[in-house]
């Protein structure tokens, strides 16, 4: 069997971290088996969908490196759907209902006072052919409601393991609304039955749709024994709220344009949820090789920004000058001397431009101690270059005039040379300065104010 996932966003905002978690989750599956990753685009709702969510979809998952095998979108399905309605209201599963939105409201208000489950009461399936065609010949127009057949529903779930409920619990859903436009519930079953997706892999938010969805399934002709379910908490930030398109946080998109580094974000969001610390993987085929389905708890994971930063710091301190020009591009401004003095000491790559300033600006330079900074310009002026020894000799120089060390000699030294409390090794940036420019610098932080 060929496994077949789907990753199905609705382009109504662009993508948030809790999103692009399940495309990872589908397109590692896929490929780990050998199988077939799917995009598909839940389009329907064209009151909401705009271009620029689409667009912004296909960038984020290029900028992920998890294109699909195959892409489809919804509009394009509307025959699918009309046959799939016709077939379901032949076999008498699915049925017209005339009731407005007040009067379901006012009757779910009633069970609920009288501490029944608010169920619909399947009235509608008590009305006659010829009374169906007064009210429709008076101008009402329904909304069509799956009529659900009793009994007990199961399946072994990749993260939740047994699962299931009765379907007498459950309310026959609406799957057509007055406006004729089908609901996600069938639309869903039509194009994973169209597509033929083997593993369903979605948020638990979905849970609940299921038991309806695996009847929609069997009454379409399907054989619902060969589909695999896996319904996968969602993430929430640190204070526990969940994500919001809408919203535009944590979105991918955001991400992407302050240069984060798309393999720190897959291997951090592989990560949530499994119940071991963020493990860095430096590829995709580490990723899928890594990849375990079932090894995810039903905790509610949540995604801390600031262990995200920290997977993305290992891996700018691992990266080469050669990588490092190849993802900034024409922002490339910095030489290999200097990716290579700072790299150890940047979260992203925006974090550049603070080190260009700080090693370029001596202005920024301050005197904390005019003792260690007075004993540094005397020792200096009297070397002709400097390496590595120079440094060495320096600081043992200063901590037999000055008798300070630790803390009280480098803070000094790195605020005159830097301005900034911390950063590289002092004797790697005395070491790229040389020796003018360290003088200089010294020189310029007396005359400041520390």
């Amino acid at each position: 069997m060929t496994v077949i996932t789907r990753f199905a966003p609705s382009p109504t905002g662009y993508m948030h971290v809790g999103n692009v978690r399940m495309a990872l989750m589908n397109a590692l599956l896929a490929r780990q088996q050998g199988g077939k990753f799917i995009l598909r685009l839940d389009d329907t709702d064209q009151t909401r969908v705009k271009p620029e969510y689409v667009e912004g979809i296909h960038e984020d998952l290029a900028w992920l490196g998890l294109l699909p095998d195959q892409t489809i979108s919804q509009t394009t399905r509307r025959g699918a759907y009309t046959a799939a309605i016709e077939k379901l209201k032949t076999a008498g599963r699915l049925y017209p209902c005339f009731e407005t939105a007040e009067e379901l409201q006012l009757k779910r208000k009633t069970q609920l006072a009288r501490g029944l489950p608010p169920l619909y009461d399947r009235v509608a399936l008590e009305l006659t052919p010829e009374q169906i065609q007064e009210k429709l010949a008076a101008g009402q127009v329904p909304h069509w409601r799956f009529k659900l057949l009793p009994g007990a529903y199961h399946w072994q779930d990749l993260c939740r393991g047994e699962s299931g409920a009765e379907a007498q619990h459950i309310s026959d859903p609406v799957l057509l609304r007055e406006n004729g436009d089908p609901v996600y519930t069938l639309t869903s079953v039509v194009d994973d039955m169209d597509e033929k997706v083997t593993h369903i892999i979605r948020g638990e938010d979905h849970v609940s749709n299921t038991i309806v969805q695996l009847q929609i399934f069997e009454a379409l002709g399907a054989d619902v024994t060969k589909l695999t379910f896996g319904h996968y908490p969602l993430i929430t930030d640190h204070q526990g709220k969940p994500f919001s398109k809408r919203s535009g946080d944590f979105s991918i998109r955001g991400y992407r344009e302050a240069h984060f580094l798309p393999q720190a974000l897959l291997s951090y969001l592989m990560s949530l949820g499994a119940g071991k610390a963020p493990l860095v993987y430096g590829d995709m085929e580490e990723l899928v090789a890594a990849f375990d389905p079932k090894a995810y708890g039903r905790g509610t994971p949540s995604f801390d920004e600031e262990a995200f930063k920290e997977v993305n710091r290992h891996f700018l301190n691992q990266m080469s000058y050669v990588q490092a020009q190849d993802l900034c591009g024409a922002a490339a401004n910095f030489d290999e001397k200097f990716w290579m003095l700072v790299r150890g000491n940047i979260t992203t790559f925006e974090d550049i431009a603070a080190w260009q300033e700080a090693l370029e600006n001596p202005e920024n330079c301050r005197c904390m101690d005019a003792d260690v900074t007075q004993a540094a310009i005397a020792f200096l002026k009297e070397k002709a270059d400097v390496d590595a020894q120079t440094w060495d000799d320096l600081v043992a120089h200063l901590k037999e005039t000055t008798g300070k060390k630790g803390k009280a000699l480098f803070y000094p030294l790195r605020m005159a040379l830097t301005g900034q409390e911390h950063g590289p090794q002092l004797k790697d940036i005395f070491l790229f300065l040389g020796l003018q420019e360290t003088l200089r610098r010294l020189e310029m932080a007396t005359q400041a104010k520390g």
